[in-house]
């Protein structure tokens, strides 16, 4: 994942199986690799498509399916 904020320029990598569990609200998805730290993928707001959400969402589900990680809560 890479973000841009500002004059910051920050690149995260997290593997799939790093991942524990994936949380959602209205607006995004948390995809936590630890307890207090999570990767945050905005919804349709924020410029992304519906195009570009559909792919977020198969992709979750192709690797959060298979994961045992995945947590609903």
């Amino acid at each position: 994942m890479q973000a841009i904020r500002g004059n910051i320029h920050r690149t995260t990598q997290v593997p799939w199986t790093s991942i524990l569990k994936v949380n959602e609200n209205e607006t995004h998805r948390f995809l936590y690799y630890e307890e207090d730290e999570a990767l945050i993928i905005p919804k349709m707001k924020n410029g992304v498509t519906e195009v570009e959400q559909s792919e977020v969402e198969r992709i979750l589900d192709k690797h959060m399916n298979t994961e045992k990680h995945t947590s609903s809560s």
